[in-house]
């Protein structure tokens, strides 16, 4: 095997609509995908801690130390998580019944980078214009989002543990003192 070799790529000129700035296509390209891969991580998170409240209801009622205090937590906790799902998957129950719905911030990014895929030809007014709506509106969600996961279902796991009731998945290990 040989060292390092230096070479030039040269476009073929085969595009039937080649872009006018291909460094400019390829940065659009390279900022969507990296948006649709943080809106797809955050999606998978959204659906972690739809599991980690489920898991904590069914603690909270197996618990003969939980109750009702618990129990509302969790309610306003699935109510702010059903909230940014819809922001994040749009509503489900109309685009099953072929209803028109809004297009979602998932959606929106999925439409933009598919359509970008193996695009040569120059950025449209509609992607940037799609991109620049998933951009303005994911961060909020996603600082809205995070105290939930990070903070509030943490806690209540703590508080759920610390009080004895049956163990959930998460990040604390069960408690066990050997008497």
């Amino acid at each position: 095997l040989g060292g390092a070799q230096t070479f030039n790529v040269v476009d073929l000129g085969r595009s039937t609509l080649a872009a006018t700035d291909r460094d400019a296509l390829a940065q659009f390209q390279r900022q969507a995908t990296e948006l649709l891969a943080a809106v797809n991580a955050t999606n998978d998170v959204l659906r972690h801690a739809f599991d980690r409240v489920e898991d904590l209801r069914n603690a909270v009622l197996a618990s003969r130390t939980g109750g009702d205090e618990e129990l509302a937590q969790l309610k306003a906790i699935e109510d702010q998580l059903h909230d940014l799902d819809l922001q994040l998957n749009g509503d489900r129950v109309i685009s099953d019944h072929a209803e028109f719905a809004p297009p979602s911030l998932r959606q929106r990014i999925q439409r933009v980078v598919g359509s970008q895929y193996n695009s040569t030809a120059n950025v449209t007014t509609t992607h940037r214009r799609n991109y620049d709506i998933v951009a303005d509106a994911f961060g909020p969600l996603l600082e809205e989002l995070r105290p939930l996961v990070e903070t509030d279902l943490t806690n209540l796991e703590r508080q759920m543990n610390e009080i004895g009731a049956p163990w959930t998945p998460g990040p604390n290990l069960p408690r066990w003192n050997r008497d």
